[in-house]
Order: structure tokens, then C-alpha cells, then sequence
């Protein structure tokens, strides 16, 4: 798993870093929040359709947020759906903090 994060982690900075105003907070020990924006109108995250579902199951796109989901602790889009928070706590992180349950909050003070 941590190489498929790192694979993605190498792609995602490099597309994002190009094209959207990014932040990036690391909590000590704990892990990090990641902030991603763009000027877009957004989009509607009920309106994705599932990857899942049997239809879906041979596109060759639609797997960002199930992945992310996956992948992260949190992951939180703006009502507008044109910023995404994305928190990772580290393994060693105790999963009873504050921190593991309260995206919205951090993504306030970064």
C-alpha cells in the first residue's frame, strides 16, 4: 500500500502542482492535510456515478474519488465541489484524536 501511495502521491503532485493552488499541512507525527482548489464551477459529488456498480465496471475513468476514499482518513469537498481536503493520519497516529474525525475544522486553519 505505501508504494501505491507514493505512486500516486509522485502523479498527484506533479499534476497539481502545475495546474491548481494546492496547500500542505503536516501534523507532526500524526500525518497531513492536503488542500486542492480550482477556479471551476465544481461538481456534484451525488452525481458521480458509482464505479462499482456493473456498468461501470470496464470505464476507463470515473475511479478518482473511490480511490481517494480508499486510500485517505478524510476526504471533504466544498458544497460548491471545487475544493477537496484530503487528511492521512500515519499508521502510528492514535485514531481516537481529534484529528482523525475533523477535516472540515483543519481545513479551516490551512
Amino acid at each position: 500500500m505505501v508504494k501505491a501511495l507514493m505512486a500516486l502521491r509522485a502523479w498527484w503532485l506533479a499534476e497539481s502542482l502545475a495546474l491548481q493552488p494546492l496547500s500542505y499541512n503536516k501534523l507532526g507525527s500524526l500525518g497531513s492535510i492536503i488542500n486542492i482548489e480550482d477556479e471551476g464551477q465544481g461538481f456534484d459529488l451525488e452525481s458521480v456515478p458509482d464505479p462499482t456498480a456493473e456498468e461501470n465496471l470496464e470505464a476507463d475513468h470515473g475511479r478518482g474519488i473511490l480511490l481517494m476514499r480508499v486510500y485517505m482518513d478524510e476526504v471533504v469537498y466544498s458544497q460548491k465541489g471545487n475544493r477537496v481536503t484530503l487528511v492521512k493520519m500515519l499508521d502510528n497516529a492514535n485514531e481516537g484524536t481529534e484529528v482523525a474525525g475533523d477535516a472540515e475544522k483543519l481545513a479551516e486553519t490551512s
